[in-house]
């Protein structure tokens, strides 16, 4: 994983050193936190979320990769960014810096208003992919963007408290809140007891998803039954559900595996899935591993593919910071039925 990550860093994070060598948002929000318990330097991860929040100057949301003649907008790549601005700051404790990202997300918070329709539902004509799988994402309301905007508006604006910006925290949790509200309105599908990927035409879709699950969850938009069916379907999704098609997805899987405690779980999709690369011969580690035609994937070499380097220091070894800069850490070392483990976790310290 740290080799894997080495060979995407250029002078931003980029998806892989062979074929785009782009640097892709939501490829990068993965990679920084892979790269800060490699190296635990914060340089090339400011690099890369200020060189983001300048694409605010031409376009509503953050660009989907930058720079860029294409200007494209990915939403969850957007959201994605969000959530890694508040990450900085709790891995660095960089407030100086930290402060200049607010103003790019305060940008960004008023590009989401912008694109709420009379539902105060997410929509907007843009890429609206997620993972390289068989979801449902048209232009318009797709339930995994709204879903990550409400986390990343929660985040973010325990961020801005951190920063002392108490009017920011207090505007984008009401913000978080009407849009989680919109959600389960209207995209829950009461018939199979799930979040519809999209609406077409103002219907629900046919498809459902384990990624959609996925984030409902993590996000806490679905509460209480809707929570529990959204777990089951995220550990067990049911005949006909899009599942999980690359590593980038299961760093999702991942975090909420580390969040919930399901340490043995969470260590046998690492050997199952991550150990298949291993035995098949790969010293990087795939973009994918679903392609059509006989191929397991096209890259050989994806930074955002690299989740268990960041789990493994983060929840086996289990060293993580609870304020900004670990200045309050928790080391809790949770190794399941693991015989050994040892490490280290870089700190500001």
């Amino acid at each position: 994983g740290a080799h894997s990550l080495r060979c995407c860093a250029e002078d931003t994070y980029v998806d892989c050193p062979t074929y785009e060598q782009t640097y892709w948002v939501g490829d990068g929000r993965n990679e920084s936190l892979i790269d800060w318990v490699i190296n635990g330097d914060p340089d090339l991860w400011y690099r890369c979320l200020e060189q983001t929040g300048q694409s605010l100057e031409r376009s509503p949301l953050t660009e989907s990769h930058v720079p860029s003649a294409w200007q494209n907008t990915l939403p969850a790549w957007s959201f994605l960014w969000m959530r890694s601005c508040r990450e900085y700051l709790l891995f660095t404790g960089d407030f100086e810096r930290s402060r200049r990202l607010l103003s790019y997300l305060r940008q960004n918070v008023a590009g989401i208003r912008k694109h709420l329709n009379a539902q105060n539902l997410f929509d907007i004509k843009a890429w609206n992919m997620f993972d390289w799988a068989a979801m449902d994402t048209p232009a318009g309301v797709v339930t995994h963007q709204n879903c990550f905007a409400v986390l990343a508006l929660r985040e973010c604006a325990e961020m801005a408290e951190w920063l002392g910006e108490n009017e920011d925290a207090k505007d984008w949790r009401d913000l978080a809140a009407t849009m989680a509200e919109a959600i389960n309105t209207h995209l829950w599908n009461e018939e199979r007891q799930a979040y519809t990927d999209c609406l077409r035409d103002g219907k629900h879709s046919a498809v459902f998803s384990q990624q959609t699950q996925t984030v409902a969850y993590m996000s806490d938009v679905a509460q209480k039954e809707r929570a529990q069916r959204c777990r089951d379907h995220m550990l067990n999704p049911p005949e006909g559900f899009v599942r999980a098609g690359s590593p980038f997805f299961e760093f999702f899987l991942l975090e909420a595996a580390a969040r919930e405690g399901r340490d043995q779980e969470f260590l046998e999709t690492i050997l199952r899935d991550w150990g298949f690369m291993v035995d098949m011969g790969a010293s990087t580690f795939w973009e994918m591993w679903s392609m059509k035609g006989g191929r397991l994937t096209r890259s050989h070499c994806h930074g955002w593919s690299a989740a268990p380097t960041y789990f493994l220091s983060t929840h086996v070894l289990g060293v993580q910071p609870i304020r900004p800069g670990f200045t309050e850490t928790v080391i809790a070392p949770r190794p399941a039925n693991l015989t050994w483990c040892r490490g280290s976790v870089p700190t500001p310290y």
